[in-house]
């Protein structure tokens, strides 16, 4: 039986494993987080549709668990990879959870009996805090708990009594476990690496980091989240913003920052946030700055024109200067349809963030010897948008272009035919 590793836990890795473990193939499913589901699991709703995220991915994220025909692999990671003849020799390397995955029955009473409780949430983007010892998110698959070593206090400084091992109920916690580094061989491999996002604070003019209203675009997705921090309730400071400015293409089409390409979601993001604001949040106000809007898959037009009947006002211009007066930001901006400059005062600014290609990514991409263009994106082959310029190894979502969510799966399905056809079945 061909075996295929697939590189990469979100929408367009889950996607592409479950098509070929379908087919008949042994895939391999490599996860440098704890759990699968990516991006796409930390959305609230998705465009144009607003259909729930977690109702989507969830299900699919069950069946690559179940799935015989799929080995999952998180907190893991591909270390190495030399070609063999038309086979790959990979070498992965499996981080140690200091929690035994057949042991483990994820009752929690080592969550509660944890010393270490104020470890920032980066599921929450950091808006929230839980203990060293802990479940992702509560539809993390797999359900089960881990460690985390850097702010676990006996991992990290050796002064914890280990109350958590002591009440496991199967003594499933293990601080002796070890990475763990093995070679397997595989017929093919697809890249799925998802992407990053733009750092907001090297456009500093915005003042993320320094005003505590200004947030970005994934911060706002979690507050609207009802699994969020806030149970979806929008409060930032302890205060219950009413008025609303978004600043479009932060980190894209700017060629200041090395990146003069369209990131594709987020003028859709935008408008969707906007919307569940105007519904969520009595009498706000809500502006969107803007330089183009690029609104050009199937029911993408007719959802932007919605949140402008709903009363969201947008503005041809990007903000030069915003500042802190008392409780408000003040917000300076041009707007070119009317060539007039404003000065805005709202209660929070947020910078809808543009995409770059996973930094983690990079040497994989090195290793594998495949080309990729000026901004670290795969290259692909125009005939064929999953084939790369090595035979055998595939690529799909986020890691060749920017893509929402319905184009990276189309691109995972278009990968795995490419795939079966490369193996021959």
């Amino acid at each position: 039986m061909s075996k295929v590793l697939v590189v990469g836990g979100g929408i367009a890795g889950i996607t592409v494993a479950l098509e070929l473990a379908d087919s008949g193939l042994s895939v391999t499913l490599v996860e440098s987080y704890a759990s699968i589901g990516g991006r796409m699991i930390r959305l609230d709703k998705t465009f144009p549709t607003l259909d729930c995220s977690s109702c989507i991915l969830t299900p699919k994220m069950t069946d690559v668990a179940m799935h015989e025909g799929i080995e999952l692999l998180v907190s893991s990671f591909v270390r190495g990879v030399r070609r063999e003849g038309a086979r790959f020799c990979v070498q992965i390397t499996k981080r140690a959870r200091f929690v035994r995955e057949e042991l483990c029955i994820a009752c929690g009473a080592c969550r509660e009996a944890c010393a270490m409780k104020n470890a920032y949430d980066e599921f929450n983007e950091n808006l929230s805090r839980r203990p060293a010892i802990y479940i992702p998110f509560p539809q993390a698959v797999p359900q089960r708990y881990l460690v985390d070593r850097d702010s676990c206090l006996y991992l990290a400084k050796g002064r914890c009594k280990r109350r958590c091992a002591e009440v496991c109920p199967t003594s499933a916690i293990d601080f002796a476990m070890e990475d763990r580094t093995f070679e397997e061989y595989f017929d093919s491999i697809v890249l799925c690496t998802g992407f990053d996002l733009f750092d907001p604070r090297e456009k500093v003019e915005f003042g993320y980091g320094k005003y505590e209203g200004v947030l970005t675009s994934v911060e706002l997705e979690r507050l609207l989240s009802a699994t969020g921090p806030t149970g979806g309730e929008i409060v930032i400071g302890g205060r219950h913003p009413r008025r609303f400015l978004f600043i479009q293409c932060v980190g894209s089409r700017d060629r200041a920052v090395e990146a003069p390409f369209c990131s594709r979601v987020c003028c859709m993001y935008t408008a969707k946030q906007a919307r569940l604001i105007k519904e969520r949040v009595k009498d706000s106000e809500v502006y969107v700055c803007y330089i183009d809007v690029r609104a050009y898959g199937k029911g993408y037009e007719e959802f932007y024109r919605a949140a402008q009947e709903e009363g969201v006002v947008y503005i041809r211009g990007i903000p030069g200067e915003i500042r802190e007066e008392g409780d408000h930001l003040i917000v300076r901006v041009e707007d070119t349809l009317i060539g007039r400059v404003e000065e805005m005062e709202v209660d929070s600014v947020v910078l809808a963030l543009g995409v770059r290609p996973k930094r983690e990514a990079r040497r994989l991409f090195e290793m594998l010897d495949i080309r990729v263009d000026p901004y670290g994106f795969v290259k692909t082959d125009p005939g064929s948008p999953s084939r790369t310029s090595e035979r055998g190894i595939f690529v799909c979502g986020m890691a060749s272009s920017p893509k929402d969510i319905a184009e990276s799966v189309s691109s995972a399905v278009e990968a795995s035919a490419s795939v079966m056809e490369h193996v021959g079945i």
